[in-house]
């Protein structure tokens, strides 16, 4: 669910406006945006690009967004579309709107939304952006559990985060403060991988993998799954077994050489054998697993 936004842009007497570039629309409003999709090599010419390049930009501001918005530019007609999820944060949505304002003001142009509501640079803020974070917040309840993804790592939603917002007295503001919290908490969050190889009666084994390095306080799943970003990837196919490799450091953690692998645990005894007091649950399918020395690492493969 989303609610976007278009603006757009003043056409030259003679041909058709330049496209902003990517640096110039993250300037343009004067706030501190970064974007969120791509990471760059060459930065610099990343930047020089238009907006039309991309298919769109994932946009926020550091350490104030949750879930950000989408930015992107058709060419062809020079408008410049502002996506913003539902339910985004309230940060979020202020963040987005101050945006609309500062684009609108360039191209001195009206902001459309999709449902073919005109606003100005001086009405938009006057949108009724709490009901949208209200409705999506109800859209969530009645159902077992629920996800949303943030700028850094996804929100899992189980029955007692969801009463939590049903019982809030400002809803909208619960959900802010929950969501982006989690967003920013100083952790590694793991990345799944997956590896194929043939049984013996030739059929495919699929393996989910996580890693858990030495010294690093890192955000894991309690019970493994394929996520959002790998769906695609793995279709239909069954996971056949879920492990973790743990990777200890000889060095500098600075110097990629210093690190090595442990060993591999099977997923399922790596939760049995982890102590209660390493972890805690950040949502309703995630942990925070604290900073595990080398020998509390061995220590896991040894019992």
């Amino acid at each position: 669910m989303s609610v976007t936004f278009t603006i757009t842009g003043k056409k030259k007497l003679f041909g058709d406006a330049d496209v902003l570039t990517i640096g110039e629309a993250l300037k343009l409003s004067g706030q501190e945006l970064e974007q969120y999709s791509f990471d760059a090599e060459k930065i610099e010419d990343f930047y020089q690009a238009g907006l039309d390049q991309p298919e769109c930009l994932l946009v926020g501001v550091e350490g104030e967004s949750m879930r950000g918005f989408e930015l992107s530019c058709e060419e062809d007609s020079n408008q410049y579309h502002i996506r913003v999820f539902t339910p985004s944060t309230i940060e979020d949505w202020q963040i987005a709107i101050a945006y609309m304002q500062a684009l609108a003001r360039h191209f001195h142009s009206d902001i459309v939304s999709e449902h073919g509501e005109s606003f100005t640079v001086d009405t938009i803020i006057d949108y009724p952006y709490i009901a949208d974070i209200e409705y999506g917040i109800k859209a969530m309840q009645g159902h077992d559990s629920y996800q949303i993804f943030g700028l850094y790592r996804p929100v899992s939603f189980d029955q007692e985060m969801l009463q939590e917002l049903a019982d809030a007295e400002f809803p909208a503001v619960t959900f802010g403060e929950m969501t982006t919290f989690i967003q920013y908490l100083n952790a590694y969050s793991a990345r799944q991988k997956f590896y194929s190889r043939q049984d013996e009666d030739g059929s495919e084994i699929i393996i989910g993998s996580y890693t858990l390095t030495e010294d690093v306080d890192t955000i894991l799943p309690y019970q493994p799954f394929v996520e959002y970003e790998n769906s695609e990837q793995i279709g239909e196919r069954e996971i056949n077994d879920w492990r973790l490799s743990l990777v200890g450091i000889n060095g500098d953690p600075d110097d990629p050489e210093a690190y090595y692998v442990i060993g591999h645990i099977s997923y399922q005894e790596f939760i049995e054998r982890l102590p209660e007091h390493k972890y805690d649950f950040i949502d309703g399918a995630y942990i925070l697993v604290e900073a595990c020395s080398k020998k509390e690492l061995e220590l896991l493969l040894d019992e």
